[in-house]
């Protein structure tokens, strides 16, 4: 996950607390509300906000949108020191809400209880990183908002020389758990099987902190995340990792219950951000150009 922001020193203090090895359980909260992140472009015009925000089902034009994320993988989502819930998906959400004359509240969740948590009611969208997929397409409705891609991280000083997801074979590999990420993985174990070599050593996590810990001791020679976050820990963090291997992109999405009349309204703002320019500044901020969608699009792959 990634950036080109004003506050690159405050945002990269922050992560560098999060993701070192000396404080990598120690930045999530758990569950608790904390302020969303700043919309950072100029309100739109009243008559497209009045259009737009006509759309919204009369429920939720004066409640407060409780938005559930993993805040642990930045720069897409992660708190500040004081608990704000920062990162390009809630600049996104906030930006978006902002365009239909809606309030948002971001709270911090675990990220396997975020689609079950939308589906009882806890949250009203979700957002995390969340790759698109007809599983969870059967479950959801999910409003396409970047390009993700699939990295395999090891450290700076592995000699593993992994050309392709077959070099994954015998090696033990860390994945979150709830990601498509472990089903690559699994998907994987069988092909290295098929082939008559060594399994993939599978291990899952709750959440990035976890993962980076195990690849940083020893745990696991590699870790498969989102190229985003990668990038990220690679690039601005200088962690004591590389990439080994990048594969095929994929949206990722913002996602709503499938009864709730919110993914035409939020697929229509996402559309205006992306026509008015303010989607672009977003990905420029977060250092993610080269991640936008071209258009906005509820599930499938168009």
């Amino acid at each position: 996950m990634n950036r080109s922001i004003r506050t690159r020193g405050v945002i990269a203090a922050t992560a560098v607390a999060c993701l070192t090895a000396g404080a990598l359980s120690a930045c999530s909260s758990g569950g608790g509300a904390v302020p969303a992140s700043p919309a950072a472009a100029a309100a739109p015009a009243a008559s497209t906000v009045a259009k737009l925000a006509s759309q919204v089902p009369a429920q939720y034009r004066t409640k407060t949108l409780v938005v559930g994320t993993d805040a642990s993988v930045p720069p897409l989502e992660y708190q500040s020191p004081t608990g704000q819930i920062l990162g390009f998906e809630p600049d996104v959400i906030a930006a978006a809400a902002a365009v239909l004359g809606l309030k948002v509240q971001f709270v911090n969740g675990g990220f396997p209880s975020l689609i079950p948590g939308l589906q009882n009611g806890r949250y009203d969208m979700i957002a995390s990183d969340m790759g698109v997929h007809p599983p969870r397409e059967k479950l959801v409705d999910m409003v396409h908002d970047f390009m993700g891609g699939n990295s395999v991280m090891v450290t700076k000083d592995s000699p593993l020389q992994i050309n392709g997801l077959d070099g994954l074979c015998g090696v033990s590999v860390g994945a979150q758990t709830g990601s498509t990420y472990l089903a690559d993985l699994t998907t994987q174990s069988g092909k290295c099987t098929a082939a008559g070599k060594k399994p993939v050593d599978i291990h899952s996590f709750s959440d990035l902190n976890a993962e980076h810990l195990a690849l940083g001791n020893g745990r696991i020679q590699a870790l498969m995340t989102d190229h985003t976050i990668a990038n990220y820990a690679t690039n601005q963090l200088h962690e004591n990792v590389k990439v080994a291997l990048t594969y095929y992109s994929n949206p990722c999405a913002i996602s709503v219950a499938k009864d709730s009349g919110l993914a035409q309204p939020l697929n229509a703002a996402i559309q205006y951000l992306i026509d008015n320019g303010q989607y672009k500044q977003l990905l420029a901020k977060w250092q993610m150009s080269d991640q936008g969608i071209p258009s906005a699009v509820v599930n499938g792959i168009q």
